[in-house]
Order: C-alpha cells, then sequence, then structure tokens
C-alpha cells in the first residue's frame, strides 16, 4: 500500500541552464569556443536518492505524449509545463547582447546580482560609467573591466579570424595560379610546337 502511495507523489523537479554542445554562430563571430546553452529538467524521484536530467526541448513533449496515451501523469505534465513557464520569465534571455545569464566569465552570485541589477548583458555591464560602479558592489570596477576586456579580446579574434580567412583564400588563389603556369611551361619544355598549339586553343 505504501509503495502505491509513493507512485502517486510528483517527483521534485527543478530546471537548469548547463553547457550542451557548441554554439556554431557565436563561436564563429567572437573567433573563440562559445557553448551552447540548453535548459535541462532535472527529476528527482520520490523517495529515490537518484536524479536524471534530460533536455527539456525534448522531455516536455514526449511526457505529454505518454500522457495522451496513460502512460504518465497529465496532471504532473500541466503541473510541470507551469513551473517551467514560472521559471522561465526569471531565466528570459535578452535578444540582443551577450547574455550574463550565459556568461560563463562570472561566478553563480555574481550572475544573480547583476541579473537582479537589470544588467541583461555584457554589453551593459562594459558601458557602466565610473558613478554606477557602487551599485554594482566592492567588485564593480572589475567586473566592468572584466567585460570591456572579454569583449576587446572577442572582436580582435574575430577579426584576426576573418584575416586569416582571406589570407588562406588569397594563397590557395596563388597555388592555382602556380600550378597553372608550371603545367604549362612543362607542356612547353616537352614540346614546344605543342604547347603553343595548345595555347592558341584555350586563348
Amino acid at each position: 500500500m505504501q509503495l502505491g502511495v509513493m507512485k502517486e507523489i510528483m517527483p521534485h523537479v527543478r530546471f537548469e541552464v548547463k553547457d550542451y554542445g557548441r554554439d556554431e554562430e557565436a563561436s564563429r563571430q567572437t573567433g573563440r569556443h562559445v557553448p551552447r546553452r540548453a535548459t535541462f529538467v532535472i527529476i528527482h524521484p520520490h523517495g529515490s536518492k537518484d536524479e536524471t536530467e534530460h533536455l527539456i526541448e525534448e522531455w516536455l513533449p514526449r511526457k505529454r505524449g505518454e500522457a495522451s496515451r496513460n502512460m504518465y501523469n497529465i496532471e504532473w505534465v500541466e503541473r510541470i509545463e507551469k513551473m517551467y513557464e514560472a521559471w522561465k520569465k526569471g531565466h528570459e534571455l535578452p535578444r540582443e547582447g551577450t547574455p550574463i545569464l550565459t556568461w560563463q566569465m562570472v561566478s553563480p552570485e555574481q550572475n544573480v546580482r547583476l541579473r537582479a541589477l537589470g544588467i541583461a548583458v555584457v554589453e551593459d555591464l562594459a558601458a557602466i560609467p565610473d558613478s554606477g560602479l557602487a551599485e554594482v558592489g566592492l567588485d564593480g570596477r572589475y567586473l566592468r573591466d572584466l567585460a570591456r576586456g572579454w569583449i576587446a579580446e572577442g572582436q580582435q579574434k574575430g577579426i584576426n579570424a576573418q584575416e586569416l580567412a582571406a589570407a588562406n583564400l588569397k594563397l590557395k588563389e596563388q597555388q592555382e595560379l602556380i600550378e597553372r603556369l608550371t603545367e604549362r611551361l612543362e607542356r612547353l619544355e616537352s614540346d614546344p610546337k605543342k604547347g603553343r598549339r595548345k595555347e592558341s586553343e584555350t586563348a
């Protein structure tokens, strides 16, 4: 009987944003490896010491489907969906800039404190004037300078990456030209008449 009661108790659920693979677009723009950030749901069954974690974007639709087939508690699904929506309101990413929420250069405590002050992106932190540093905290100047240095470094790496790509393309074009000229020279040396005839045909 006790086991039956235990099975009807909804598991403890929490949500966390974690690294999950590589953000290709952000990595290309900054010239550095930028991890993709994804939301995971952490499931802790009642009465168990074990936890499981799943990508929320995959787990919720799957559980919704199982509930429609009476394989999972529909009330739990609906409750977790509401919990997730409420959680997202405090973790929404800004549309422009590098989100403080996913910025790995600060500690969790600093992350929470900055967002509580309304500093949503790294660019906002870098733009804080000296008069506003005290509001950030004793580490305000350090955090602002950290943000400015991080942005400058990323921009420089992005410029270097573009210059390297352009240089590689130019080098490839030059190598192809050398190969064509070398091939033409070899034809001329082996048979001058044939080489001239070939040149006139391709001219």
